[in-house]
């Protein structure tokens, strides 16, 4: 599976000693459901796995989102929440409060 192979290269890229879960019977029916059940678009999932690992710079110095992802089901119960960190910090407007 695409997405399955792509999120284990990009944990392997940000640690090379992590030991992802990204192959496992559960990761990948985790990856299964997202694509189907969830209807998430193949090509989205992966530009989010891309960004989380290639181009995700934390914000608090204390919290990383990239240990808590390391497996299918983990991306798959934290999609939405990333892809909207995603979607904040690559449009500036919408990470920032509006001016009244």
């Amino acid at each position: 599976m695409q997405l399955a192979a792509e999120h284990e290269q990009a944990v392997r890229r940000w640690k090379p000693n992590a030991r992802p879960g990204c192959t496992s019977r559960t990761s990948l029916a985790a990856y299964r459901r997202m694509l189907v059940t969830d209807e998430r678009p193949l090509e989205d999932a992966l530009q989010l796995v891309r960004w989380l690992f290639d181009e995700y710079e934390p914000d608090k110095p204390t919290f990383d989102w990239r240990p808590n992802v390391l497996s299918g089901d983990a991306l798959r119960r934290q999609y939405d929440r990333l892809e909207a960190l995603m979607q904040a910090t690559s449009d500036p407007r919408k990470a920032t409060p509006a001016e009244a």
